[in-house]
């Protein structure tokens, strides 16, 4: 079928929906390369304005790649679930893509409407948004999945760590991987691209990491980033295997370029899920993709890059991956020329992964093209910054592969120090809790990491808020006391955490110098305490129940009554600060902190839950680490 648009008296025609898709895409050296691209702006924005107007049904009855000769069509079209695809199938691209944008697409919509799409409808409207557009879809999806930890929690942010060595040296890549660590990276997985395709080297590598992670009890998996075949070879073998890698293309030729077909991917999933590794999911495939693949391949069909990287992702979308990486701009500057070809990219793979309900990340490599590094360096910055990728903690993040020669496979020297820098943005959040549960066996004196404060300075009386002294006078107000158990993701109780807490006294006045407030000072108040956790994760604390007050620098702010409490825990690099609120405050409601949680739930674990006492007000306070149940944290400044 052909379409057509008049702009300025000139009619732009195109002859089938293969290049409507092309003409519409924003410009890219690999689609010029191609042949397939908009010969001028006005061409692309007819071809915009032409998509715009076309039913998403059109999708389901015209194939850009034969249905006959290729097992990815037929995946998308056998696959298709029409009563998912119902609520928007009266829409055309335009009117979808303002859906997209409205209330009505909630995160719960969405995750009903995913199954419903196919790729080339989620390339189509992407061609339609503007960067920002892209962002703030993109950060209303959500896509959880889980092995032996879980990815994809609101406001976290997953690391892949990758110790590569040119020679497989297993020195040199654990200590790559000691540095990784120490700096929170490897919880979305440690994965080494090796430089051999030996059964033996590839399973020694799977071992050292298997041990490293068991020894260590770190709460992540690993992957060696060989063919899939290696790996199947591997699991037959008896090589403790967690993942199984593989590169994907949208189309059957290109992946059978990549010596794969869909059931070989089908037989690898099974025999990894056999193993039953995974301990709190059993996502076991890890798949990365990247716009060109198919191009580079001489399999592209004449279909536009993009387009064909989301059928990539129907593909990697099968199989229930635990994570799916896009490595935008690695093929090279004839698919994605510049920094802002790259930075497009980027944000279109984000948003088509993730609408399709593919947990999906992005690895900005720019070794390859000519711009200035500054600028491909914020490509790395600009969707997390903009709290799109940022909220989506199911990807590996950044990495800059930096090869002396074509077979050279070096570490990502930069993505350690460059993932700390994301925690330096507002409200972003590392999963640095997903780090080791037992201390490492080398740590460097500039990176020290753990409770600060040996067992012995905690004292007798330190739990105490309300005296100065054991057995000292006392605060005046009511008499309260807190009392919680920590656990970690699986329920376990965490012994021998330290727990710091600090409050107002009961006239809203915290015993520092730094509050010049004018409520009055308690002299027997101590207003701080602190304690370490049993071996069944309880800890204490008693004290006075701390007033209101206006919170200074603010008008009409008051601060409802509120505890603050500080955790050092084995595996946890940074302190990790939360509040508790009482309940029944009527200032809860309208204190900007607690309200600026959006998550209902995460919400309700900061307000404590008032218990039956003999000896005056108990509350209770459970604190989770980390999981769905995770209570929220706050970022210190």
């Amino acid at each position: 079928m052909a379409y057509a648009h008049t702009i300025s008296n000139r009619v732009y025609r195109f002859a089938d929906l293969t290049t409507l898709l092309a003409k519409a895409t924003p410009e890219r050296s690999g689609d010029q390369l191609a042949g397939i691209a908009a010969e001028s702006d006005k061409e692309r924005m007819a071809a915009r304005v032409a998509l715009a107007d076309l039913p998403l049904r059109t999708f389901l009855d015209e194939q850009i790649v034969p249905y006959e000769v290729d097992e990815v069509t037929r995946l998308i079209v056998d696959t298709h679930d029409a009563p998912a695809f119902a609520p928007i199938a009266h829409l055309t691209v335009g009117g979808w893509r303002d859906w997209l944008l409205s209330e009505h697409a909630t995160p719960d919509a969405l995750a009903a409407l995913a199954p419903g799409l196919t790729p080339e409808m989620v390339a189509a409207v992407s061609k339609l948004m503007r960067n920002q557009d892209l962002i703030v879809v993109a950060r209303k999806c959500r896509v959880v999945t889980r092995f032996r930890n879980t990815l994809g929690l609101p406001g976290r942010l997953a690391v892949r760590l990758q110790p590569n060595h040119p020679t497989d040296d297993l020195r040199g890549i654990a200590a790559s991987m000691l540095d990784g660590l120490l700096y929170g990276s490897g919880d979305a997985v440690i994965g080494i691209n090796p430089a051999s395709d030996s059964t033996a080297v590839l399973g020694s590598l799977v071992k050292m990491l298997a041990e490293v992670i068991e020894r260590y009890e770190i709460p992540t998996q690993s992957c060696v980033l060989t063919h899939v075949t290696n790996t199947m070879r591997m699991i037959e073998a008896g090589v403790p295997v967690d993942l199984v890698f593989q590169s994907v293309a949208g189309t059957e030729q290109a992946n059978k370029g990549f010596g794969i077909n869909l059931a070989l991917l089908r037989e690898a999933n099974d025999a990894a899920r056999s193993l039953k590794r995974g301990t709190v999911g059993d996502n076991v495939m890890y798949f990365e993709t990247g716009q060109g693949s198919a191009l580079s391949a001489g399999a592209h069909h004449r279909v536009d890059q993009q387009t064909l990287e989301a059928r990539a992702y129907a593909v990697a979308r099968e199989f229930e991956p635990l994570l799916a990486n896009t490595v935008v701009g690695f093929i090279g500057p004839e698919y994605l020329y510049n920094g802002k070809q790259i930075i497009r990219a980027g944000l279109e793979d984000h948003f088509c992964g993730k609408l399709l309900g593919l947990p999906i990340g992005c690895d900005i490599c720019y070794i390859y093209v000519s711009p200035r590094l500054a600028c491909l360096r914020r490509s790395a910055m600009v969707p997390r910054a903009a709290r799109a990728i940022r909220r989506e903690s199911s990807s590996s993040y950044p990495g800059e592969p930096m090869p002396t020669k074509p077979d050279d496979v070096l570490p990502h020297p930069t993505s350690f120090d460059s993932t700390e820098r994301l925690a330096q943005i507002k409200g972003y959040v590392l999963n640095e809790r997903r780090t080791p549960a037992r201390k490492l066996p080398v740590v460097t004196p500039h990176q020290t990491i753990g409770p600060f404060y040996p067992h012995h300075l905690v004292r007798p009386g330190d739990e105490d808020l309300a005296a100065r002294e054991v057995g000292g006078p006392r605060a005046e107000g009511e008499p309260m006391e807190i009392v919680g158990t920590i656990t970690d993701l699986s329920g376990k109780p965490v012994a021998g955490a330290l727990i710091e807490v600090w409050t107002a006294n009961a006239h809203g006045k915290y015993s520092h110098p730094a509050d010049h407030s004018s409520q009055p000072i308690d002299p027997n108040f101590k207003g701080y305490g602190r304690a370490i956790t049993g071996p069944s994760g309880t800890y204490r604390f008693v004290g006075i129940k701390p007033g209101a007050y206006p919170n200074p620098g603010y008008d009409n702010w008051m601060r409802p009554p509120h505890v603050h409490f500080s955790v050092y825990a084995a595996g946890v690099m940074h302190r990790l600060i939360t509040q508790m609120y009482f309940p029944g405050e009527s200032l809860n409601d309208i204190d900007p902190i607690l309200n600026g949680i959006d998550d209902l739930a995460a919400r309700a674990s900061l307000i404590a839950v008032e218990e039956k006492s003999d000896t005056g007000r108990r509350y209770r306070f459970d604190i989770v680490l980390q999981g769905e149940a995770e209570t929220q944290f706050f970022i210190e400044r």
